[in-house]
């Protein structure tokens, strides 16, 4: 069913329709950000109606409008360049400035590019200057509010900013909660679920990344698949996580059987959330032992002393992270 949409045309000259942005809520309902209007907020809900919410001097009607992204409170975060963050709680309509001022953000910069809600219900917010971490549940409860810096170990073994003072383009979060993060011209990251452990670092001079200016990621949850926009186009990279779910899907190792020629990772997929994976060899006797990255696990073949197992058939126990289930599948090495 279509139904017209309330959208109101800018109030500068040209009576333009200018949308910054589009977002699902946990509740199925379409938010859009609808710029240079006196309602900055609009809202399709799953039952058809809409509605409009004015921010007022949150995001007055001279602002450009850019990200809107839901978090699992339902609240709604909306980028507004030069100013911050309004977030808006739709329960009782009241809204929240984040800006660059201490205990009302502490935001590095006003012009927001990237936001992503991680699943532990963390936001990350990609500024023009680095990175900062909410915790939505502060957002209305508290009345100083500040982002958490990301402190990493250098190589010299120095204490700094993840990602210093670079302005971020994008950050997308894939199913071992780890993050991707994108630049305007010092190529990707990706960093553990805190932030804290950079795990690949890739640019125009060490990867087949195509350009060091990067505008955006998307992740193919189902198979690990991470693609780069480039300002010189586009370019994929297979990673290691994919989405899970709190059970276990049908589990398989592949390649299977692995041949004496095969020199790259076995894949085992089917994963439950945060799984535990014991390999052993048919007498019982433990090989190697890991844990998944979200969806799927991945084993080099090889034992702990890093010699690669000898011919044979290998059982692969999987439990989920409460010990509550655990599947058996197997794999033959061909030496």
């Amino acid at each position: 069913q279509l139904v017209s949409a309330p959208l109101q045309p800018s109030v500068a000259p040209g009576y333009e329709y200018k949308i910054g942005g589009l977002a699902f809520d946990r509740s199925n309902n379409l938010w859009l950000s609808n710029a240079h209007t006196l309602a900055a907020l609009k809202v399709k809900k799953a039952n058809n109606s809409w509605a409009t919410y004015n921010l007022g001097g949150n995001a007055p009607t001279s602002s450009i409008l850019y990200k809107l992204i839901s978090d699992d409170l339902n609240h709604i975060w909306l980028s507004v360049i030069g100013k911050g963050i309004a977030v808006l709680n739709p329960e009782n309509g009241s809204s929240r400035l984040l800006s660059n001022i201490y205990n009302q953000g502490d935001l590095p910069n006003l012009n927001v590019r990237a936001m992503a809600c991680d699943h532990n219900g963390e936001m990350w917010i990609g500024t023009d200057d680095g990175i900062r971490i909410f915790s939505p549940g502060q957002i209305f409860s508290n009345a100083n509010v500040n982002g958490q810096k990301i402190i990493i170990k250098n190589a010299d073994g120095h204490n700094e900013l993840l990602l210093g003072e670079t302005m971020i383009t994008d950050i997308e979060v894939d199913g071992a909660n780890r993050k991707w993060i994108s630049t305007m011209g010092n190529g990707v990251r990706l960093v553990s679920e805190n932030g804290r452990d950079i795990i690949y670092s890739f640019t125009a001079e060490n990867s087949p990344l195509l350009s060091n200016i990067v505008y955006c990621i998307g992740i193919n949850q189902e198979n690990g698949e991470v693609y780069f926009g480039t300002a010189l186009g586009l370019v994929s990279f297979r990673a290691e996580a994919t989405e899970a779910g709190n059970s276990f899907g049908e589990v398989y190792a592949y390649p299977n059987p692995v041949k004496h020629d095969y020199k790259g990772v076995i894949t085992i997929t089917g994963m439950a959330k945060r799984s535990t994976i014991k390999i052993t060899d048919v007498s019982g006797n433990l090989v190697y032992e890991t844990e998944s990255l979200g969806g799927q696990a991945i084993w080099d073949g090889k034992k702990f002393d890093g010699n690669r197992v000898q011919t044979g058939v290998y059982l692969i126990f999987c439990t989920n992270y409460d010990a509550s289930e655990t599947v058996i599948t197997k794999i033959l090495f061909i030496n």
